[in-house]
């Protein structure tokens, strides 16, 4: 490459780079100003645009923490409409430097579809964050599984697929008191009810667990 041709190349990377400074620093603004008034959906699509443009630069822990700013934001909401149920404790996700899995987390959020996740719907929420569970399970980052899982479930809570993965998952790692625990916070939603009790008839009771990812496939098609 001669080296005209290297100086438009280097010209064109820093201009990149100088778009998506100033597009980042846009949504930061705007994000802040939603924020101040209060508008939830507003804020959400501007944390996931954020989480998007930080995935686009290779910066996981950026992206994966606005990420969970527009998931908090959206757990609350789904508390609203639970008024008996406590969504209010915080998931800790531990920080991993797991190449496979962040490499594979970096490609999963620059395709976010962002319009759709603002839109009423759960399950989509839910599958984003057990996509992420099996991700970290399938590259042996195993303390990334439970917190992702309680992501889903906490998104989604009317998916019984989310509350027996995470079940499920306790059980396949000897943890039966949070399996149960789970299992109960399962019943008590009506849609998830009937799959969660024949989990624990045919599952917990016996103390044999399915392979982590059994529902991938059901879950992947909702």
């Amino acid at each position: 490459m001669d080296v005209e041709g290297a100086s438009n190349k280097k010209q064109i990377i820093f201009s990149k780079i100088i778009l998506v400074a100033v597009s980042f620093l846009f949504l930061l603004i705007l994000s802040e100003l939603a924020h101040q008034s209060g508008n939830k959906d507003s804020q959400i699509f501007l944390l996931l645009n954020l989480s998007k443009i930080s995935a686009n630069t290779s910066e996981y822990n950026l992206s994966l923490n606005f990420l969970r700013k527009a998931s908090k934001i959206k757990i609350g909401l789904v508390d609203k409409k639970y008024p008996d149920i406590d969504f209010s404790k915080e998931i800790t996700v531990p920080e991993t430097k797991n190449r496979q899995f962040i490499d594979n987390y970096l490609s999963n959020i620059k395709t976010l579809d962002v319009l759709e996740l603002t839109q009423d719907n759960p399950a989509k929420w839910g599958k984003i964050f057990y996509a992420l569970g099996l991700d970290a399970y399938h590259s042996g980052d195993y303390q990334l599984v439970a917190p992702f899982f309680q992501y889903a479930t906490s998104l989604a809570p009317e998916w019984s697929y989310f509350q027996v993965e995470l079940a499920n998952y306790y059980f396949s790692i000897n943890e039966s008191p949070k399996a149960e625990d789970q299992l109960n916070f399962c019943l008590r939603f009506e849609y998830p009810k009937e799959h969660c009790n024949q989990y624990i008839q045919e599952n917990l009771e016996t103390q044999t667990s399915l392979p982590v990812g059994h529902w991938q496939k059901e879950i992947n098609g909702i």
